[in-house]
């Protein structure tokens, strides 16, 4: 004699709660891009505005920085755009600052290309992707600590800069921004020649061995 087979048995058991859950709100997936693109209007107002307003506009995108990123991890919305114009939104504002001060006699030359030793490697490491139509390995360079520590160090050293009675540890974090941002560059320098170099080999592998410079067909589309 077989025993009976309860029928509810063979259903599908219940998905954790977890993935049950909703997904976020169109608002919330949106805000971290809001956000991010709030600071690119910051950092094109801030050439034009009265010194009395650069301080709280500084503020304000320090703030706006931190906080599109952590809606970003703590809810799930990440995205490539998004990192892309947050990347891009991060030096649009540094830009905008360091070439405020610089305009006014409050930086010297030497001074913003220290701490802009990070941004001239990724310009550079970015246009040779570009030039040889390899912009899908820039994947493999995110953002890392040494590149977050020199946007904190910056941001700090700006607030230093604008406040005017904060001299004392204005050198200690100009320093710290310049140390963080060779860091930074050496970091994502290597890390571009070793993408760029591993994407090169995987085309060699398959048949095309010279990088597509300027556009350039290769083997593939010359067969065609």
């Amino acid at each position: 004699m077989h025993a009976q087979v309860d029928p509810t048995s063979r259903r599908t058991p219940p998905r954790p709660a977890a993935a049950q859950a909703a997904r976020p709100p169109g608002w919330l997936r949106a805000l971290p891009n809001i956000l991010t693109v709030c600071r690119l209007g910051m950092a094109a107002a801030f050439p034009f505005v009265a010194p009395l307003v650069r301080l709280p506009l500084a503020l304000a995108a320090g703030i706006s920085d931190a906080l599109d990123g952590w809606i970003a991890r703590r809810f799930g919305v990440q995205t490539k755009i998004g990192a892309l114009l947050d990347g891009i939104a991060d030096k649009a504002f540094v830009l905008a600052v360091l070439g405020t001060l610089l305009a006014h006699g409050e930086v010297a030359w030497w001074q913003v290309l220290l701490v802009l030793l990070r941004d001239i490697v990724v310009a550079v490491t970015f246009t040779s992707a570009l030039l040889h139509r390899q912009v899908d390995v820039w994947e493999h360079v995110g953002a890392r600590l040494p590149g977050k520590l020199t946007t904190t160090a910056l941001f700090a050293w700006f607030v230093t800069l604008l406040v005017g009675a904060l001299q004392g540890i204005e050198p200690f974090l100009f320093w710290a921004s310049a140390v963080f941002s060779l860091w930074a560059a050496i970091d994502y320098g290597l890390r571009g020649h070793r993408a760029l170099a591993a994407h090169r080999a995987a085309r060699r592998a398959a048949g095309h061995p010279y990088p597509e410079l300027f556009g350039a067909p290769d083997r593939e589309s010359q067969a065609r």
